[in-house]
């Protein structure tokens, strides 16, 4: 079980869905087993935020494995996503250790006129040579 909370940061209140994407491998192929979340709607006052559970099933994951996905929240037309990724790691007595990703190494983009943002590695910039007349 993963907890998460959302929290309501606005002037009046807000009612958000939750969902998330499916769980897949580097490979792009889905996990043994998908999560779930305990809530898919919550409504919260201004400054209020409330707990969100995410549940996994890892009796069929692979020692080692390392798998990644999305969880969305979403008001109106925005999906705002939270970058998740599982690795499996049963050397110390079953613990699965989840590894939030390092926000330095990604930039908000904007996908498309759809209102939908997504998380994008920061790409390496190579030096640009520089040109003397």
């Amino acid at each position: 079980i993963v907890p998460f909370m959302v929290k309501n940061t606005c002037s009046h209140a807000k009612t958000y869905r939750i969902g998330v994407r499916e769980l897949i491998d580097a490979d792009g192929r889905p996990a043994p087993s998908q999560p779930i979340l305990n809530k898919q709607t919550i409504t919260l006052q201004p400054g209020r935020s409330e707990r969100v559970l995410m549940q996994i099933d890892l009796d069929k994951f692979e020692n080692g494995s390392s798998h990644s996905t999305e969880i969305v929240i979403r008001e109106n037309e925005i999906n705002q996503n939270i970058c998740f990724t599982l690795k499996v790691n049963n050397d110390c007595q079953q613990v699965v250790t989840a590894e939030p990703q390092d926000e330095k190494k990604y930039k908000l983009r904007w996908q498309s006129w759809q209102s939908h943002y997504y998380c994008e590695p920061k790409k390496d910039r190579k030096d640009t040579p520089v040109i003397t007349n």
